[in-house]
């Protein structure tokens, strides 16, 4: 006779899934782990096509969606518990399911970039506007970018290497929360553009080391991707070519945080100004 998913569940405690029970489920709300418990109870695929709402896990009402032995209806109401849950779980919730899935309660979505960001592009997923997401693997900046667009929660990545400047880009959507693992691989950058890495990622940069010198025009920017944030990995023995023309404090700031050689134009000053403001410049400095 026909009954509840849990009832008719409980009930058959004994039987195996080489029995060929008939059953049909009636309407109403059935638990996930209740399906996929009577479809091994029976060879016969279950008759739960009048069920209205299917509750579980992302990955429990997955497992349903995928069984053949279970005679689903075309459309179901699911609302995932509260959690974290695999990418690929709701997109496989969502195939083949004329309901939108409502996955408002899932605090965090993790996969690679690729299954995390075909959540963002499905329709039939609705998400939190805040979930977190851990991306396996090394992903494509574009497609983090993506996803980083889609939530105000830490992303965590680990991202192709490129070009300071092309990575900076690419990232627009990044925010100085997100943990995202970048390699640069240039050895000549832009002061300005790796200052930049700070309010995009809370991850020191990866091989940063292969930098030999840093441009820019503005002494500060030199400083602050020596001392401190994303850019602290730096070896402290760039070379910095400072562009325009600076104040011998201006350069006497940057050759305090390099060992490298610091290559600017000051602007005039009496000897003894500018003998006393460039207390750390060194005979290897090209200084004009």
């Amino acid at each position: 006779t026909a009954g509840a998913a849990a009832a008719v569940n409980t009930a058959l405690a004994n039987a195996a899934a080489t029995d060929a029970l008939t059953m049909t489920l009636s309407a109403g709300t059935a638990a996930a782990t209740d399906l996929t418990g009577l479809d091994g109870k029976s060879s016969v695929a279950i008759g739960a096509g009048a069920i209205t709402t299917v509750t579980g896990t992302a990955a429990q009402i997955a497992s349903v969606q995928a069984a053949a032995g279970i005679t689903k209806p075309a459309g179901y109401i699911v609302q995932p518990t509260a959690g974290t849950a695999a990418a690929a779980d709701l997109t496989a919730i969502d195939l083949n399911n004329s309901t939108t899935v409502d996955a408002s309660l899932i605090t965090g979505i993790n996969g690679t970039a690729d299954e995390v960001n075909a959540v963002v592009a499905a329709a039939g997923i609705n998400t939190a506007s805040n979930y977190t997401s851990t991306l396996s693997g090394t992903s494509v900046n574009a497609t983090v970018n993506t996803i980083l667009g889609d939530t105000t929660g830490v992303v965590t990545a680990t991202l192709t290497a490129g070009a300071a400047a092309a990575v900076n880009t690419a990232l627009a959507n990044a925010a100085a929360t997100d943990a995202l693992t970048i390699t640069i691989t240039d050895t000549s950058v832009d002061a300005t553009v790796l200052k930049a890495f700070d309010a995009k990622t809370s991850v020191n940069l990866v091989d940063s080391n292969t930098i030999a010198t840093l441009t820019g025009t503005t002494a500060a920017d030199f400083v602050t991707v020596l001392t401190a944030g994303a850019t602290a990995g730096l070896a402290g023995s760039e070379a910095a070519t400072i562009g325009g023309t600076v104040s011998a404090a201006d350069a006497n700031s940057v050759a305090n945080v390099t060992s490298g050689i610091v290559t600017a134009t000051l602007t005039a000053g009496t000897a003894a100004a500018v003998n006393t403001a460039l207390a750390n410049a060194a005979a290897t400095d090209a200084l004009a």
